[in-house]
């Protein structure tokens, strides 16, 4: 940016302007919105700049950067020891399943609670048709909980858990009357899904 200064001078400067970090899971509209977003954010930060001084000309645009990260997404599978940290928290349930159903079971779980042996998968076995899994993949993906909710007029919210920290992975806009709050277990080959 360039403005002329007394006798004739022209002052230089390189500002620099930034936008905050989007992330985009799924949507291609999220995209969209988050780029149109973050283009607002940094022409508003230069018409803060021109107004605190006068007579500031942009020459040219020194530097354009836009980083993308690939996002792979992840889902729970099958039965897995828990770290020891969730282990001992008493109000979680790890059920016991080989099946790659784990989001499901712990759905279950959740509506169909059991005072003996609710790690046991056989307890919600009994419940397994109660839901609609229609055109879900096993194990679910995080991209599918929303459909999941559709189907069967829930409210999920799923958390991971990884190195020590719990963080959001999907949470849910539905407002129904059962709701659920999952947590996504990681480690280097296996994913699980608890309640």
């Amino acid at each position: 940016m360039e403005r002329d200064i007394q006798d004739g001078q022209t002052e230089t400067v390189i500002p620099s302007f930034r936008s905050r970090n989007y992330v985009s899971l799924f949507n291609d509209n999220d995209l969209e919105h988050n780029l149109n977003e973050a283009y607002q954010k940094m022409h508003r930060s230069l018409e803060e700049y021109i107004n605190r001084g006068s007579n500031w000309i942009i020459r040219k645009v020194v530097h354009l950067e836009a980083r993308t990260v690939k996002y792979a997404p992840i889902n729970g599978s099958s039965y897995m020891q828990l770290p020891s940290a969730i282990k001992l928290c008493k109000g979680v349930i790890n059920i016991q399943n080989d099946d790659n159903k784990c989001f499901l079971w712990s759905v279950l779980a959740a509506i169909h609670p059991t005072d003996n042996n609710a790690h046991r998968v056989h307890k919600y076995k009994p419940f397994e048709n109660e839901l609609n899994t229609t055109g879900l993949d096993f194990p679910v993906p995080i991209k599918q909980v929303e459909k999941f909710e559709k189907l069967n007029n829930l409210s999920i919210n799923v958390f991971g858990y990884e190195g020590e920290q719990i963080f959001p992975l999907a949470l849910s806009k539905s407002e129904t009357a059962i709701k659920v709050l999952t947590c996504c277990i990681y480690q280097t080959k296996n994913n699980h899904t608890i309640v």
